[in-house]
């Protein structure tokens, strides 16, 4: 009887070969011993097969599932219980633009009972008004109402003037 091993490995058409891929680390213990990329001069790091031209396969031109980077370091179990290392951690990013903040140009009103703090404000960006009763170190600083989300143009934040004895204003951006 032909066993599958047999053909797993004799089969040509497979692919398969039986050589040491020469991988940084092995281990099954919680030694962190165990770091699966093929180190340098491992047969692992050419010869990837051809995939079809199906449009969802990719030439990786390595074989297995690691080459330089240990993606497993940072989304599985064996890294929490000290199994896996986290040398080569981290997967390609891609660079993604967020906006910086720009600071608030504030503006100060009264009218009748009530004084109001006006601030230009950015799309994308939440404004909180807050209070505090000193400045000392550290600060305890209080939200005044709900936050309220930019709009690109002037946010207002009216206040009794009963409110304003003894505080401290600001507008904190996030």
């Amino acid at each position: 009887t032909t066993t599958n091993a047999q053909i797993l490995f004799t089969d040509a058409a497979r692919s398969n070969s039986i050589v040491n891929p020469l991988l940084r680390g092995i281990s099954r213990l919680d030694d962190g011993m165990l770091d699966p990329r093929p180190q340098s001069g491992s047969p692992a790091l050419t010869g990837g097969l051809t995939p079809p031209n199906d449009g969802f396969y990719q030439q990786s031109g390595h074989q297995g599932a690691f080459k330089t980077v240990n993606w497993a370091a940072d989304w599985t179990a064996l890294a929490e219980y000290r199994v896996l290392n986290g040398a080569g951690g981290g997967v390609p990013t891609t660079t993604v633009s967020v906006p910086s903040i720009v600071a608030p140009t504030l503006s100060f009103s009264v009218s009748g009972g009530s004084f109001t703090l006006e601030s230009a404000s950015q799309m994308g960006r939440t404004y909180r008004l807050q209070s505090a009763e000193s400045l000392g170190n550290p600060v305890d600083w209080n939200d005044i109402g709900a936050p309220v989300e930019g709009t690109g143009s002037t946010l207002n934040f009216p206040q009794p003037i009963s409110a304003a004895t003894n505080a401290f204003y600001r507008i904190l951006v996030q």
